[in-house]
């Protein structure tokens, strides 16, 4: 019996004596996992502090290697119709040679032969240049100094949200109350150059279960969301946006049309069953 309760004794000394060591070993383990962790954040924030710094150079030791310190595309907005687009270039060189020729070239992305223009001088190292181009193409340019030491810049686009963006964006929000479709769709379209760019009309084209369309207009106005917490407020409130409101039942599919000032139209669907439109239109 004695030596019974011995061994109970002595299996629950080691069970004790293993806990309270597997209880250090984890405490060990937890402050190395601790320590690792903070090497990682450390090692992490100079990496990143690291590559910041880095492209912070990159950055800086483009711009001093740049020959143009500075270039503007200003629309000529009387001259201009939309055929026909026609932009006067300024740019000023950081150093030119006092009897350099600069010629400011430019030719459709797709074409071989370039455009020349002779470019004319403002002031110091200030020169600018008027060109025509066609909003229906892309356009590359580059510019070159002609004198006792000839220079070039590389080839570059032309900024295209100059002569051929519309600047729209077009959102929309839906729900269903029985059979009754709600559909909201509101259009939005930033400052643009050049009037005939600008929306004149919008319509909804409400497409029925029956087959049948129902033609809605957009009407063009102030934004009010109807909200009067200033945090709460949509970023439009205030701003002048196309918007259309369409409560009809059945309702599968609408398509608005928006058409600008020069007589160009585009279309975006909005499919309001989750479907592929086109097979709604076979079986309609």
């Amino acid at each position: 019996m004695k030596r019974t309760v011995n061994v109970i004794v002595v299996v629950v000394i080691a069970s004790l004596l293993f806990n309270l060591y597997s209880i250090v070993k984890m405490n060990q383990l937890g402050k190395e996992l601790e320590y690792l962790r903070e090497s990682y954040s450390r090692t992490e924030w100079q990496m990143v502090n690291e590559v910041s710094g880095i492209q912070q150079q990159l950055y800086e030791w483009r711009e001093s290697d740049k020959w143009i310190a500075d270039i503007h595309f200003l629309p000529d907005i009387e001259a201009t119709s939309h055929r026909a687009i026609y932009l006067d270039v300024q740019w000023t060189f950081k150093e030119l040679e006092s009897d350099a020729d600069v010629v400011f070239s430019y030719k459709k992305d797709e074409e071989a032969e370039w455009r020349e223009v002779v470019a004319s001088l403002m002031s110091g190292t200030t020169y600018e240049a008027a060109i025509q181009i066609d909003p229906k193409f892309s356009y590359v340019y580059k510019i070159d100094s002609v004198g006792s030491l000839n220079r070039g810049t590389g080839t570059e686009y032309l900024p295209v949200d100059l002569f051929q963006s519309r600047g729209l964006t077009i959102s929309y929000s839906t729900f269903m109350s029985g059979k009754t479709t709600h559909f909201e769709a509101i259009i939005e379209q930033r400052d643009v150059w050049f009037d005939f760019y600008k929306v004149e009309e919008a319509k909804a084209y409400v497409h029925l279960n029956d087959g049948s369309q129902k033609v809605v207009d957009f009407t063009y106005g102030i934004f009010d969301d109807g909200i009067y917490d200033d945090e709460m407020q949509h970023e439009l409130d205030g701003e002048e946006v196309w918007a259309v409101q369409v409560e009809m039942e059945d309702m599968m599919f609408v398509e608005v049309e928006v058409t600008y000032a020069d007589g160009r139209t585009e279309k975006e669907t909005f499919d309001l069953l989750e479907g592929n439109v086109e097979e709604i239109r076979e079986h309609m």
